[in-house]
């Protein structure tokens, strides 16, 4: 029998395109926490995709807790998952005495900070991003082996806002579009500007 968790959070601070990989993870806690209100925090210009998202209830700016660490307490969070190691909120989590706080073993911060550590690495995984997000599940009894063909399902982006008339005019109806982002702030290969 599955643990009854009011709320779950999710934690990614870092960049968009890891926030897309991570939002699967959302998916796959509603089918197994059908009830509990699911929190993402993350980066204040992630907030648009992260809200996209029908599996999401709630989006927390990162930089509102660090500024203002009672909200963790009033947010009255039963489980964080820390996908992305963010010392400053694991400590503030640990501080507001979350009750589960998981998170990579292979973090220093998390060995002090975090409940449950989980044992995985990125670097030799033939596994994708996404697939490894879900082994930070385990301590929910949720499955951690979830195919790729079965990911997609697992993003719920249905409350997508229509796109602004400045942005539609740039598209044409009758002819292929593709929206090119060139730049990772060096977490990947990169586009030259020429």
């Amino acid at each position: 029998m599955i643990k009854k968790f009011n709320t779950i959070a999710i934690s990614r601070t870092d960049n968009i395109g890891d926030v897309v990989l991570t939002l699967p993870v959302a998916g796959i806690i509603r089918q197994y926490y059908p009830d509990s209100e699911i929190i993402f925090i993350g980066k204040t210009y992630t907030r648009p995709i992260i809200e996209a998202s029908i599996f999401v209830n709630r989006f927390i700016d990162r930089d509102e807790i660090i500024s203002n660490p009672t909200l963790l307490l009033d947010l009255n969070i039963d489980v964080i998952i820390f996908v992305f190691p963010d010392h400053a909120l694991a400590s503030l989590a640990r501080e507001a005495k979350i009750n589960v706080r998981i998170g990579s073993f292979h973090k220093m911060q998390h060995l002090w900070n975090c409940t449950h550590l989980i044992n995985f690495t990125r670097r030799r995984s033939n596994l994708h991003e996404s697939q490894l997000n879900f082994k930070l599940l385990k301590p929910l009894g949720i499955p951690t082996e979830i195919e790729k063909k079965d990911i997609p399902s697992l993003y719920g982006m249905q409350k997508i806002s229509m796109l602004p008339d400045r942005l539609k005019k740039l598209l044409s109806v009758d002819k292929f579009n593709l929206i090119i982002h060139p730049k990772s702030h060096g977490h990947g290969k990169e586009w030259p500007p020429k």
